[in-house]
């Protein structure tokens, strides 16, 4: 695919998530089908800004984002399905956003969103973005230009969409 952009549809590719007790994958094309979501990129979980600034304001506006017409709000990240349930279960207790591991990077490798952070001992990671998406094509779509950057990821940004 190359580098996402507005206008494309995205590739259809595994993700994994821990439901109940078991592991389970979810292909995009069936994920996003018919649905307008918001899809947030995070270099991992537990980290500073993704703890603190990035994934909060989109919990603490999930309601306002379903009701401006968002089906999905799912955040994606490049940790194990373990991790991803743990950081999923202490930021957001009530589950209003989706928490999906692409612990393998397929799904930012296949969109052009890696991003090599090998002097914070990451090595290849999600970059960090916000994805406007409807029925699998991408409206809108902010990266940032590091990963501790939060300049063009904010709700705001989603919100003027």
């Amino acid at each position: 695919m190359g580098e996402a952009r507005a206008g494309q549809r995205l590739p259809n590719i595994k993700l994994a998530e821990i439901v109940g007790m078991d592991l389970k994958t979810v292909e995009t094309d069936a994920l996003l089908a018919g649905r307008r979501a918001i899809l947030i990129g995070i270099p991992g979980a537990f980290t500073p800004t993704c703890s603190e600034r990035h994934v909060p304001q989109f919990v603490m506006a999930a309601d306002s984002l379903r009701a401006a017409g968002y089906d999905l709000i799912a955040c994606i990240m490049p940790n194990d399905p373990w991790v991803t349930q743990k950081f999923a279960q202490s930021i957001d207790p009530q589950r209003k956003l989706r928490f999906l591991s692409d612990g393998n990077l397929d799904f930012i490798k296949a969109t052009g969103l890696t991003s090599h952070e090998d002097e914070f001992f990451m090595g290849a990671r999600s970059a960090r973005y916000v994805m406007t998406v409807n029925n699998a094509v991408v409206e809108r779509l902010n990266v940032e230009p590091t990963i501790i950057s939060m300049s063009c990821t904010n709700l705001r940004d989603v919100m003027e969409v």
